[in-house]
């Protein structure tokens, strides 16, 4: 039995740097010793939270957070040799063991931090990839540490299209920052590139990102013609305006008329609208802007007033096709058709289908005047 418990010694070294990953070891080692045998019940260590124990001597096992190894025999020198396996991120200590012998407990004054995962940067970068001109070129960077050791210096750098800047930043474990910066103002043409990184150590990591300049390119055509319609059960003459408005652009533009009509064209979309005035067209301004409402030009289009002579159609429909019923036409077209087939001489073939001819065109008069019921 111990009779001095000053004479009993304990010592505890963990071998290994104090930032390693995931799976990696530490060695651990605990000595008791004195200078004359004492009777050693056993030896119980703490381990963290982050480590499981392996590699340990016959007589230990790892209860709960503690690894326990039983001795029970008279000593005068002890060791106990054992491996931490990492087994998650984050940080913390390792404690002083506990020896507990005949007599009392006995413990070691021993702390040591650690670190569990390697330092680094996640890096993201984001911004709108289309721009209209004239509008910020704005980017957010989002950097996170989700490591277990602080980042005092993260150098973020953001090379562009036209100029580059730096920024020294520091990241705790498991921050994250979020910061934005204008790069500039979109042109009307091309777009800019822009790669981000950030430098810890030595380490780093990259992202690019590309903006690409937009715009909408709406040309407005306009034709003025006259038509002759049935109204009333008469033939009268009007005039028809036609708009023909193609966006040749890479983003989408609105066209505003002066009277009203407003229209939205996508890139490559084309559209058209048509309008019947009485007796001429009226003077017109088509505003083209962009989706913020930017001006892109004006067309402008003077009052037009046509001469309403008769085409050809409707001289057609005036002097015949106005006095034959639309379904007695369509009659005769049909049963043209069907008879042609039914007879193998040339000749009669061939009068039927002008008689189908005829009654093809007749139709296509009262359609072309708005007759057909």
């Amino acid at each position: 039995m111990l009779s001095q418990v000053w004479a009993l010694t304990v010592t505890k070294e963990v071998s290994g740097p104090e930032l390693v990953d995931v799976n990696e070891t530490l060695q651990v080692s605990i000595e008791v010793e004195s200078d004359e045998p004492f009777l050693l019940e056993r030896v119980e260590d703490e381990i963290p939270l982050h480590f499981v124990a392996v590699d340990f001597p016959s007589g230990c096992e790892q209860t709960g957070g503690e690894l326990v190894c039983n001795f029970g025999y008279e000593v005068d020198r002890a060791v106990v040799n054992y491996r931490l396996r990492s087994v998650d991120v984050g940080y913390g200590v390792f404690g002083s063991p506990r020896v507990y012998y005949e007599g009392g407990v006995k413990t070691a004054d021993y702390l040591r931090p650690y670190f569990v995962g390697r330092p680094k940067v996640d890096l993201n970068l984001e911004g709108n990839s289309t721009l209209l001109p004239g509008e910020d070129v704005v980017v957010s960077v989002e950097l996170s540490n989700p490591g277990a050791k602080p980042l005092p210096v993260v150098v973020l750098t953001l090379n562009y299209t036209g100029g580059s800047l730096e920024e020294e930043l520091s990241l705790s474990p498991g921050e994250s920052l979020r910061k934005s910066y204008v790069l500039g103002k979109a042109g009307k043409e091309g777009g800019m590139d822009i790669t981000a990184t950030a430098s810890w150590g030595n380490s780093s990591t990259e992202k690019e990102f590309s903006v690409l300049y937009i715009y909408p390119e709406i040309t407005v055509e306009r034709k003025v013609a006259p038509i002759w319609r049935v109204e009333e059960g008469e033939l009268r003459g009007r005039v028809l305006v036609t708009y023909r408005l193609s966006n040749r652009g890479t983003a989408s533009g609105n066209a505003s008329f002066l009277s009203g009509r407003s229209l939205e064209l996508s890139p490559g979309e084309t559209k058209v609208v048509r309008e019947v005035f009485s007796a001429k067209a009226p003077a017109e301004k088509v505003s083209i802007t962009d989706a913020r409402g930017s001006s892109y030009g004006t067309f402008y289009f003077p009052e037009e007033t046509p001469e309403l002579k008769k085409g050809f159609l409707a001289l057609l429909y005036e002097g015949v096709g106005s006095s034959i019923p639309s379904w007695l036409l369509l009659a005769l077209l049909a049963g043209s058709l069907f008879f042609s087939t039914r007879f193998d001489n040339p000749t009669i073939k061939a009068g039927f289908f002008l008689l189908a001819l005829v009654s093809a065109v007749l139709l296509y008069s009262q359609y072309s005047v708005g007759a057909l019921p």
